[in-house]
């Protein structure tokens, strides 16, 4: 339908809430990097790791690290693009390990006529899940320039947001950030 796809699980994050990388923390019986590339893995023909974290090689993921520093997921998603030799990349947070691959599907249903998509579930904008074109590379290079570091304003200046609320594709669990040990615990 659309090609050949990226996907990047985005794990750059400082994890000071966890006291360590998120992505090497095991959730349900798996490392929670793994959760996503599972789910990435059956819509996506490549899919790197935007990371700073060494460990992830060890693993063996292809990583990406961060090529301009401290300026948060958009240098992930910067560092991400620069790698991406599709037409579109599928971006998703190393700390939502359980969103589902027909998020992504419904996204990509209305790439054609936007540069990036995201979802919105439950009144809430999810800007780290994203369907982004490759073109798109420069404009995210001119927010990181201009110190615009914020991927929801990205988002709402270059995107679109799609509700995902009512086709029942997706529940609160597959919504979840887990960003604290209590959110692991509390699953």
């Amino acid at each position: 339908m659309y090609g050949n796809l990226t996907g990047a699980i985005l794990s750059g994050g400082k994890s000071s809430r966890m006291n360590q990388d998120k992505g090497l923390m095991e959730v349900e019986g798996k490392l929670m990097v793994h959760h996503c590339y599972k789910s990435l893995s059956e819509i996506c023909n490549k899919i790197i790791v935007s990371s700073n974290n060494h460990e992830y090689l060890s693993l063996g993921y292809n990583i990406v690290t961060d090529i301009i520093p401290d300026c948060g997921p958009i240098g992930g998603l910067y560092a991400a693009l620069k790698n991406c030799d599709t037409e579109y990349m599928l971006i998703q947070p190393v700390d939502m390990p359980f969103l589902p691959n027909s998020v992504y599907k419904t996204l990509l249903s209305k790439i054609e006529e936007n540069l990036m998509v995201v979802p919105e579930y439950e009144g809430r904008i999810e800007p780290l899940v994203m369907i982004i074109k490759r073109e798109a590379i420069e404009i995210v290079r001119r927010e990181i320039d201009n110190h615009n570091y914020k991927m929801r304003d990205l988002v709402y200046k270059y995107g679109e947001v799609v509700s995902i609320d009512n086709l029942n594709i997706v529940t609160g669990k597959d919504f979840r950030n887990l960003n604290s040990p209590d959110d692991i615990n509390n699953l």
